[in-house]
């Protein structure tokens, strides 16, 4: 990170604005950058990691067509939770039911030619196994510190970041760390003591 932290803010800005100039490789990057926040947000709704994946690429589809009404490049973080949270939202009112419709246009030259939005085998088999490990360890934990804490360990996010992607204050997003932490410390205290038993 340079500059306290502003390489992050600026980095999105400037690939969010070339992605609205129609650089495909600039919008890759931010998918790169935002897809597990995505997925993580849609599955506080729905609660199927297939399902939240979906919904995260959908959300990324939707953003890409809807990149000219991001009258800020650099609100990026924000917007792209808000899609993914409110389609995630749509689908659950629909009873997890996503109606699968053929591609368009948009989608599959998406689809074909973002390499972000292509998982590998192997990848996918690795990326599993750890979603399951930190689901048995997060399972019930207050949706207010669960993301924080996957976007900050598990995805190494700094503060900032995870702040402009929940538009939130700084220490907001510091506080719910700090108790979300203790949280997760007082249930895996109370797991060994039971799996000792």
């Amino acid at each position: 990170m340079v500059d306290g932290g502003r390489h992050d803010d600026d980095l999105d800005a400037r690939l969010a604005a070339a992605a609205l100039a129609g650089s495909l490789p600039a919008f890759d990057a931010l998918v790169h950058r935002y897809r597990r926040a995505a997925t993580i947000t849609a599955f506080d709704v729905v609660r199927s990691w297939d399902v939240a994946e979906e919904i995260a690429q959908d959300a990324f589809v939707l953003a890409f067509r809807h990149l000219g009404s991001l009258k800020d490049p650099s609100g990026f973080p924000s917007w792209i939770r808000a899609i993914a949270r409110h389609r995630a939202i749509r689908v659950a009112q629909a009873e997890g039911r996503s109606e699968p419709t053929e591609p368009d246009q948009i989608e599959r030259m998406l689809l074909e030619r973002s390499s972000a939005l292509a998982i590998s085998p192997e990848h996918e088999v690795h990326r599993r196994m750890r979603i399951e490990s930190l689901t048995r360890v997060m399972n019930g934990l207050p949706e207010a510190y669960r993301l924080p804490i996957i976007l900050y360990h598990g995805e190494s996010w700094p503060v900032r970041r995870i702040a402009e992607y929940l538009d939130l204050p700084i220490a907001t997003v510091k506080w719910r760390l700090h108790h979300g932490r203790k949280i997760v410390a007082a249930r895996l205290t109370d797991q060994k003591e039971t799996d000792h038993e």
